[in-house]
């Protein structure tokens, strides 16, 4: 399987928290000259109106490692409140747990399929599917309500604006 394309870099500090991201075509002096704290929140239900909301929480269930740890660090960077498991079994009980607004799912995990999960996802709830089988995502597409595939390998940016429009589509009432 193909590492993911990251159109980020991340600097961990001493704690491990992100301290300093890069991305491609900055005009930052350095690979890592651009602070966290200057990226906007771009989480679409974190701010309204000038009142402080929640962050939208956000399952992550990817069994790579070198995948799920840059999502998620970039997830946290945009202020989404994420919780991350490396099977399938883990995210049907972080499901049950967390009730997140939304889940970011790989199809393919070592103990079982990320479709087993994809449908026992709440309706209500927008899912990103991973994958890089097209015909199983597409079917998956049709058959379950606020589904999209991003296709590995992902951007990053591109990945985390599917997700912001899903879930603004989500809590206006638009989907179809």
């Amino acid at each position: 399987m193909p590492a993911a394309r990251l159109d980020a870099a991340v600097a961990l500090d001493a704690a491990g928290r992100p301290a300093a991201v890069s991305t491609p075509g900055s005009i930052a002096d350095g690979p890592l000259a651009a602070p966290v704290r200057g990226l906007k929140a771009r989480s679409p239900l974190a701010d309204t109106a000038g009142m402080r909301r929640r962050p939208p929480v956000v399952l992550v269930i990817e069994d790579e490692p070198a995948i799920r740890r840059p999502l998620e660090q970039f997830l946290r960077m945009r202020e989404y409140d994420v919780i991350c498991a490396d099977s399938a079994q883990e995210g049907l009980n972080l499901l049950r747990s967390h009730k997140p607004d939304a889940a970011i799912v790989d199809l393919h995990l070592r103990d079982g399929s990320g479709r087993d999960v994809i449908v026992k996802i709440p309706a209500r709830v927008p899912v990103i599917i991973f994958s890089g089988m097209r015909a199983e995502s597409n079917e998956l597409e049709r058959l379950r309500p606020r589904t999209r595939m991003v296709e590995k390998p992902y951007s990053l940016t591109m990945l985390v604006d599917q997700l912001n429009e899903m879930l603004e589509r989500a809590s206006a009432g638009t989907y179809s």
